[in-house]
C-alpha cells in the first residue's frame, strides 16, 4: 500500500501516478481515476456567459482596446466574439501561469480599487501564491461572472476558491 492524498491506495495505483497521465490537472487519487478510466482527465471548457447587451462593456476587455485593434486591422471580429475570444485566451494563458497558486480568489471593488465586502462595481479573479500573496488575474462586470471564470479554473487546477 502507498499513502497518496491521506488514503491508503494499492501499490500498483500508486505506481501509476508517476508513469501515466502527467499532465492532469487533478488530484492524486483522482488522477488514478482517470488513468484507469474511471474519470475524465478533461475538465469542461471555460465558455463564458458574458454579453454585451445585458453585462455592458467588459470590465477587463474596453471598447477602446477593441476599437484599437479594428483600427489597426489587427482583428475583424465583432465586440462580443473579440472578448469572447480574449476570455479563452485569458483563460489559457492563466492555467500556465498559476502554477504555484494555492488557491483562487474573487473579491469585489468600488471604482477607485478598493476591495469591498458588501455591494461592489466589479468583481476580480486572483490566484493566490504563498509568501506572495493575491495576483490578479482579471476583472469582471458581476460576481456571477467572476465565479464563473474562477469555478472553471478550479476544476482544472484543482484549487480551491476563496471568496474574499
Amino acid at each position: 500500500m502507498a499513502e497518496v492524498d491521506g488514503k491508503s491506495i494499492p501499490l500498483h495505483e500508486a505506481n501509476l501516478l508517476l508513469t501515466g497521465c502527467p499532465d492532469c490537472p487533478h488530484s492524486d487519487t483522482a488522477r488514478v481515476n482517470c488513468i484507469e478510466g474511471r474519470e475524465s482527465c478533461t475538465p469542461p471548457e471555460y465558455t463564458s456567459s458574458w454579453q454585451y447587451h445585458e453585462h455592458g462593456e467588459h470590465k477587463n476587455f474596453p471598447l477602446n482596446d477593441w476599437s484599437y485593434e479594428v483600427q489597426n486591422k489587427d482583428t475583424i471580429l465583432g465586440y462580443q466574439e473579440w472578448v469572447e475570444h480574449q476570455l479563452e485566451s485569458l483563460f489559457d494563458d492563466t492555467l500556465d501561469e498559476i502554477g504555484f497558486a494555492d488557491a483562487i480568489e474573487v473579491s469585489g471593488a468600488n471604482e477607485d480599487g478598493h476591495t469591498l465586502e458588501g455591494d461592489a462595481d466589479y468583481f476580480f479573479v486572483s490566484g493566490h501564491v504563498p509568501g506572495e500573496g493575491a495576483i490578479q488575474i482579471a476583472d469582471f462586470n458581476t460576481k456571477e461572472l467572476a465565479m464563473e471564470f474562477a469555478t472553471a479554473l478550479s476544476a482544472y487546477k484543482g484549487l480551491q476558491i476563496v471568496e474574499a
